[in-house]
């Protein structure tokens, strides 16, 4: 997922290809089958493909994301995060709905 984040990063958008990527390995993400990561795993994420700045960057654009304050949060929502990240980031397709599915 980093290598793949990083590349969308240097592109400045997700494709399919990407997306399909980051939906089989979110798995390795999500810890009890619930479709969700802690934030402190996807504050790394974050960090580490520099869509955030830094560490507290990072984790202030997750905190946004939690909306119902789980300290987690599911694929959809960090695609969304990513695609906000600095209007740096959009998605190839075009629209969200038509790459994405955690189910």
């Amino acid at each position: 997922i980093v290598r793949t984040l990083r590349e969308a990063k240097t592109k400045g958008c997700l494709d399919a290809e990407m997306i399909q990527v980051i939906q089989n390995n979110w798995k390795y993400f999500e810890l009890d089958n619930k479709h969700e990561a802690s934030l402190t795993q996807l504050q790394y994420l974050l960090y580490k493909t520099k869509f955030a700045k830094n560490w507290e960057e990072a984790g202030e654009m997750l905190k946004k994301a939690d909306t119902d304050g789980t300290k987690r949060i599911g694929i959809e929502e960090l695609f969304q995060l990513i695609e906000k990240a600095e209007g740096e980031t959009s998605l190839c397709l075009g629209s969200m709905a038509s790459g994405t599915s955690a189910n």
